[in-house]
This record gives structure tokens, C-alpha cells and sequence, in this order.
């Protein structure tokens, strides 16, 4: 008798089962890849938005500073003196001090001859004249107008720096003040510097430039090394500014009141000669008297930098 070989039976569910995840499978990849290549059609950079109504860069967004910094920009490059970005700008670098300015002489002496020959003291025993009228050039322009410009335009500089000024004088129409009262104006104000402004009125019409002046034999310490130091500082931005000076750009004296009676860094100025032909162009135009107000601020504030 012939026996039949009888082998596993199969199970038709799971094997169905099995099938039917493998199609899932193959279904599920095969959509993927169709989507990949859908997504190679798209623009590069193209966002999928899930809003019918997109929403447009807000004010401060990168876009807007992008176009900010170039106007920013354009504006430096038309005006150099304009910065980009005044945030970036120092602190005022003469915030908190004070500084005097004297304008030497004054507009009413020549009027008042009584009494500006009045004598007072000159601080070291002895008298001299209350004041004088100053030189003039060859033209008739007169040191103490050359001297009260000059100061007035360098007290707006100063003060757009920050410190607080004061002058001996504010106008050119009076008289005085006297030498003495001038030495301790600065005291009185409490200055941290006192710069004293003038013009020379030398007989040599050959000799040009500036010169500083200060207390040859100190009477306090503020009349010694502070008042040399001053002097250098600023001479050094003159020179920097394409004035020269005459021989080393500082003098030392004692017979001048307005520095003996002085209990604080004091320097007294003679900007130009003013019977020199060359000097007195310079010393009598708008522009000129600008660039001397304006090389005296940048040595004030070189000087408040290293104080």
C-alpha cells in the first residue's frame, strides 16, 4: 500500500496578513520618493505656506536694518564728518570740568585811559597798570576784538565738548577787568584751567608764530609743572593744526599779573604777531580765527584726556 507524504500545512491568514504590511511598505516608500521629486520642482529657497494670507516683514526686521545701514552708510560716504551710528560716539570728553577763558584787554580801554594806567598789584610785591589797550595791525584791527572772537567761538567748542565756561569778559564794548582780578577769576570759579588769549604786537615785522607763556618762578604749585604741562599739550595741537611756533612755544615770566595772582593751571596765549603781514591775514579772518579756536579745543581736550 502507497502511503501520500503528508508536509506543513500552510496558514493562509498570517501569510495574508504578511502581504498585506508588506504592500503597505512598499506603497509607503514608493509615495516618498514621488514627493521627493515633486519637492526638486519647487524654487530654491520658496517656503510652503500654511496661510492663504502670508505675512510681510515687520518693521525692525532684518530687511528694514539691511536698508537702514545702507542709507547710514551712503550719508558717511556724501558727508565724512557725519557718523554712521552716534551711539557709538564717546562720552563728552570735558564733561564735569570748567574752564576760563580771557580774552585779553577789551574794547572800551583806548575810552577809558584814566583808568586802565591805574596801578595795581602784580602779585609779586610790586604795581602795574590795571590793564592796557592791546596792539592792532597795521589796518587798524585791534587785539581785543582779535582776542574776545577767538575766545567766544572756543567757549561754543568747549561747551559742545561738555564743560562748563566761563569768561573774564563778555563783551567788547567795556573796560577791563584789571590784571589782578583776572589772575583770580580762576580761583573764583573753581576752574580745573585758565587760558589766557592774546595777540603780540611785536616792532619786528619779521618774527611770526605763537608762543606760550607761563610762571617762570612759581608762586604755588598749579603756577609750576600743571601750567607747563598745559602749555605743551595745547602748543603741540597748534603745531598739529599747521601753526608755527617761535622757538620753542614757551616763554617763562614773572612780571605778569594775570599769571602771578593765579591759583590754578594757568597759560597765557600770544596766538600770532600782529604787525606781521602773514600772521595778521590769519588773525583777522572769520576763518582763521576758527582754526585757533578750534587747535586750542582739541589741546584743551588732549589735556583733560591725560589729566
Amino acid at each position: 500500500m502507497m502511503r501520500t507524504r503528508r508536509g506543513r500545512r500552510v496558514n493562509y491568514p498570517v501569510l495574508a496578513g504578511i502581504c498585506t504590511v508588506l504592500a503597505l511598505i512598499v506603497g509607503f516608500g514608493l509615495w516618498l520618493v514621488v514627493d521627493a521629486l515633486a519637492d526638486s520642482g519647487r524654487p530654491s529657497g520658496e517656503a510652503v505656506s500654511s496661510s492663504a494670507n502670508p505675512v510681510s516683514p515687520a518693521a525692525g526686521s532684518s530687511t528694514s536694518h539691511s536698508a537702514e545701514g545702507a542709507d547710514a552708510q551712503a550719508r558717511a560716504r556724501a558727508n565724512p564728518s557725519e557718523p554712521a551710528d552716534s551711539s557709538s560716539q564717546p562720552a563728552s570728553p570735558l564733561a564735569g570740568l570748567t574752564i576760563v577763558l580771557d580774552p585779553g584787554h577789551n574794547g572800551g580801554n583806548g575810552a577809558a585811559g584814566s583808568k586802565i594806567s591805574k596801578p595795581v598789584p602784580d602779585g609779586r610785591g610790586g604795581h602795574k597798570a590795571c590793564n592796557t589797550t592791546g596792539t592792532a595791525t597795521d589796518a587798524g584791527y585791534t587785539e581785543s576784538e582779535f582776542n574776545f572772537n577767538v575766545a567766544s567761538e572756543l567757549k561754543d567748542t568747549l561747551e559742545a565738548m561738555g564743560a562748563s565756561v566761563r569768561m573774564t569778559r563778555t563783551t567788547n564794548t567795556g573796560v577791563g577787568p584789571c590784571v589782578d582780578e583776572r589772575g583770580r577769576f580762576g580761583a573764583e570759579a573753581h576752574a580745573d584751567l585758565m587760558v589766557s588769549i592774546h595777540g603780540n604786537g611785536s616792532t619786528d615785522v619779521r618774527r611770526h608764530g605763537f608762543f606760550a607763556i607761563v610762571v617762570r618762578d612759581a608762586l604755588n604749585a598749579d603756577q609750576g609743572l600743571p601750567s607747563v604741562t598745559a602749555a605743551q599739550t595745547i602748543n603741540h595741537a597748534l603745531n598739529a593744526a599747521g601753526f608755527s611756533a617761535q622757538g620753542t612755544g614757551l616763554v617763562y615770566r614773572n612780571d605778569l599779573a594775570t599769571l602771578n595772582f593765579s591759583t590754578v593751571p594757568t597759560v597765557m596765549y600770544e596766538l600770532g604777531e600782529m604787525r606781521n603781514a602773514g600772521d595778521a591775514e590769519m588773525m583777522t579772518s572769520h576763518e582763521g580765527q576758527s582754526r585757533y579756536a578750534q587747535a586750542l579745543a582739541t589741546g584743551i581736550r588732549d589735556w583733560a584726556a591725560t589729566r
